[in-house]
C-alpha cells in the first residue's frame, strides 16, 4: 500500500473510532472532542485525495511534455491548419497511399508517429474514406 493508501486508511480508521467513541458518551463535551478527532481524521483523507491529484497532474503535465517533444516536428508545419496538397504533404485530393489499421479511426502518412509501430497497411484514400475513416490531424493526410 502506498503512503497516500495509508493515509487515507488511517483517517477513516480514526473518524470510525472517533464515531465509536462519541457514541458511547452523553456527555456533551466528551462528544465534541471526539468529534474534532474525527474532523482531524476527515481532513487527513482530504489532504492525502488532494496530494493524489496533485501527483497525477505532474505525471500527466510530463507525459504530456514527451508526448509534445515526440510530435514537435509533426505540430511544427500545421500552425492550426490543415496541409494541402503542396510540399510534399498529400491533401484531401491526392491519391497517395495512406496507411491505417482495421480497427482505426483515422488514416496517416507513412511517416506519422502515431501510426508508428502498428500493424497498418497501405491503402488508397479513397478505401479509406468508404471504410468510415477521417483524417490525421497530426500529420495532416
Amino acid at each position: 500500500m502506498t503512503a497516500l493508501g495509508t493515509a487515507i486508511s488511517a483517517g477513516a480508521a480514526v473518524m470510525l473510532l472517533a464515531w465509536y467513541r462519541a457514541s458511547d458518551t452523553v456527555v456533551v463535551d466528551d462528544q465534541v472532542r471526539w468529534a474534532s478527532v474525527g474532523l482531524a481524521g476527515a481532513m487527513l483523507i482530504a489532504v492525502a485525495g488532494f496530494v493524489a491529484v496533485a501527483l497525477m497532474h505532474r505525471r500527466m503535465r510530463l507525459r504530456f511534455r514527451s508526448v509534445e517533444a515526440e510530435l514537435g516536428p509533426c505540430l511544427a508545419g500545421m500552425s492550426g491548419t490543415v496541409a494541402t496538397g503542396s510540399a510534399g504533404v498529400a491533401g484531401p485530393g491526392d491519391d497517395a497511399v495512406l496507411v491505417a489499421a482495421t480497427n482505426m479511426e483515422h488514416y496517416h502518412r507513412p511517416d506519422c508517429p502515431l501510426a508508428a509501430g502498428k500493424a497498418v497497411r497501405p491503402v488508397p484514400r479513397a478505401d479509406h474514406e468508404r471504410a468510415g475513416r477521417r483524417t490525421c490531424a497530426v500529420c495532416a493526410s
